[in-house]
């Protein structure tokens, strides 16, 4: 029953990225997306500032590449109370940039596989950006419990948090990729048929011409 259900979710998921764009519900939602994961976005990078500020320069855990439980103590402790109060407050507004950027980049995703016409396998990618989303959740979650059970030595929690970290990053390399080769394929297709409709039209005009000559 469990996995009929996930099925029909994911057709769902699908068939409604198929219909995105046709109706003005779903152009007003893409528009309301954008515009939301502009606002996320300038609010995360002023979060990152004063973050930076707090912690004398440093970075906070969910933008390094990876980083060791140890790491994670240094870190939790240098900055302080203040500091650890304020990471709180930042891993919660980054769940809405999480949501509206895994939209965006699915929509992405799948426009351009439209576009592209590929194979019906292909359209699964447009999931990607929603696993990179539940790394990010996830290690939200954890780095929020080692912020709140301070200065409680958490190393399982903090290794889970590492992982899901480097998870996350993985996926965004991946959504990248995707994103770049399916751009190359529509480029290069749409610069074939730009000289394929010229090469037409100066044939169908060399056409005429011989036909006036003739009459």
């Amino acid at each position: 029953m469990y996995t009929k259900s996930i099925h029909n979710i994911i057709i769902y998921v699908k068939k409604g990225h198929g219909d995105m764009g046709k109706t003005a519900v779903t152009r007003i939602f893409i528009i309301i997306s954008i515009i939301m994961l502009f606002i996320s976005s300038g609010i995360s990078l002023m979060n990152l500032k004063e973050f930076q500020r707090i912690s004398s320069g440093m970075n906070v855990l969910d933008m390094r590449l990876t980083y060791s439980p140890g790491q994670v103590s240094s870190l939790l402790d240098h900055i302080g109370y203040e500091g650890r109060r304020f990471y709180c407050l930042f891993l919660i507004e980054d769940f809405v940039f999480i949501i509206f950027f895994a939209i965006i980049q699915s929509l992405i995703i799948s426009r351009l596989i439209k576009k592209n016409s590929v194979h019906s396998r292909w359209h699964n990618l447009i999931f990607l950006p929603y696993a990179r989303a539940f790394f990010d959740v996830f290690e939200n979650v954890m780095l929020f419990i080692l912020l709140v059970k301070y200065p409680l030595q958490l190393r399982a929690i903090a290794f889970m948090a590492n992982v899901m970290t480097v998870s996350k990053w993985i996926s965004l390399a991946l959504i990248m990729i995707v994103i770049m080769i399916n751009s190359a394929i529509l480029i290069y297709r749409s610069i074939i048929l730009f000289f394929r409709r010229k090469e037409y039209g100066k044939t169908n005009k060399d056409y005429r011409l011989n036909q006036q000559s003739q009459n």
